[in-house]
């Protein structure tokens, strides 16, 4: 979180990319831009900022992220409503976003 910032909850989660292969991630334009895109498409669902959402990692099982969304004082979500709409809709979250639009969660 951003110096200064009150924390009030945080939400930490995995979400399952099938259409994405790990070997994506050794270009480092697609790795950069896809951690761009991920942390504004989770924030914008949170409604917090970029700022706010940690990718802890990475990985394998066609992709894997695990994350961290910290939210602030006067964020209108919670934590859980934002994690169950992540697990219970990921393709609509993702896929309003251009370039998640053209992989696919």
């Amino acid at each position: 979180p951003p110096p200064g910032a009150v924390l009030v909850q945080s939400l930490s989660s995995t979400v399952r990319f099938l259409a994405i292969n790990i070997s994506g991630f050794q270009n480092p334009v697609f790795d950069q831009t896809f951690r761009e895109n991920f942390k504004m498409q989770v924030a914008l669902l949170a409604g917090t900022s970029a700022d706010d959402v940690v990718i802890l990692s990475i990985r394998s099982g066609s992709v894997v992220v695990r994350f961290v969304v910290h939210f602030q004082e006067n964020i209108p979500f919670s934590a859980g409503a934002v994690g169950e709409m992540l697990q219970d809709d990921t393709d609509a979250v993702f896929s309003s976003n251009p370039f998640f639009a053209t992989l696919g969660p």
